[in-house]
């Protein structure tokens, strides 16, 4: 690659004035946001990326940042016990192919956009000009097979009833369809107002946090489930906010606000959230708390039993 002088950014218009993170990468540092992007993004959602030094970095395209290797899960006979395989490139344009290492028969393929927010031009050694990227938005337009969140199968479990609209939630997902997926969700907190309540109160006695559970009880008053979890929301159990983090909050959100009128991309992300906090509250925190009172329960059996034998 020869020097050259770079000309001043070029824009996109409808593109350029789209968020970007505010952290610039090296090549090696995008390599890794991009592993993560094809393991986990949904279709269409975008990934920002800004480059170090433009010039050095020589980003013409995702083929350009494309992992080595990624992990995935493998439904071949020889790979569906476990829970992920390490997947090798195979290919990086057009498209992005990539083979599972373990049984070397299944491949996986991904389709991605790459648009160039602001770029730097340079002249090859022919003094014909061509462009880099200092700044871009990658979208998954395809991906065989299809990507797909992880369930696990005890949020289906405890979500009851309620599954069937989760899972459509899911599907939307799969396809990149945030609105539609927010939609569903926000349905699903609907009907699970009252068990995110009995979560809430399950956490306060566990805490031992009086008035969280007093305000547990001034929110069942209400009749909309809006209104019981906005109340809710005011005084978390210490169990229910990992880092301080408020899921409940984070519930209430997306249940007062007006999903169809956000931007496909921020609906996308809305869901995710919304995902995440699901899988939280109703499969890993309910799983600890069902553990801790067991636990609890025990100690008060032995308790028990040590005070009749004296």
């Amino acid at each position: 690659m020869s020097g050259g002088t770079p000309k001043a950014p070029n824009t996109v218009p409808g593109i350029n004035d789209a968020p970007t993170g505010t952290e610039t990468l090296t090549r090696e540092e995008a390599q890794s946001h991009a592993r993560i992007f094809l393991e986990n993004a949904p279709l269409f959602k975008p990934l920002r990326l800004s480059f170090k030094n433009s010039l050095q970095s020589y980003v013409t395209g995702f083929h350009s940042i494309a992992p080595r290797t990624i992990h995935l899960y493998c439904a071949n006979s020889n790979c569906v016990n476990l829970e992920s395989t390490t997947w090798l490139v195979m290919e990086q344009h057009p498209l992005a192919i990539y083979k599972c290492q373990n049984c070397q028969e299944s491949r996986a393929t991904f389709w991605i956009e790459s648009v160039a927010t602001k770029s730097a031009e340079l002249m090859n050694p022919g003094g014909r000009p061509f462009s880099v990227m200092a700044e871009g938005i990658f979208r998954k337009l395809g991906q065989q097979p299809t990507w797909a969140p992880k369930i696990p199968k005890r949020l289906l479990k405890n979500l009851g009833p309620s599954a069937t609209l989760f899972r459509r939630g899911v599907a939307c997902l799969q396809e990149g369809l945030g609105i539609g997926a927010s939609a569903y969700f926000r349905r699903v907190i609907e009907e699970e107002v009252k068990t995110l309540l009995e979560l809430a109160e399950r956490a306060a006695i566990l805490d031992d946090d009086q008035a969280a559970l007093d305000n547990i009880r001034v929110a069942r008053e209400s009749q909309v489930a809006s209104d019981r979890l906005k109340i809710a929301v005011q005084k978390v159990p210490r169990t229910l906010r990992p880092g301080n983090a408020n899921p409940l909050a984070v519930l209430y959100g997306a249940l007062s606000g007006a999903v169809h009128q956000e931007p496909e991309d921020v609906a996308l992300e809305t869901a995710s959230r919304l995902l995440k906090t699901f899988v939280f509250l109703f499969e890993e925190l309910k799983e600890r708390m069902d553990a801790a009172e067991t636990y609890a329960a025990d100690l008060q059996v032995l308790k028990q039993g040590s005070a009749n034998r004296k």
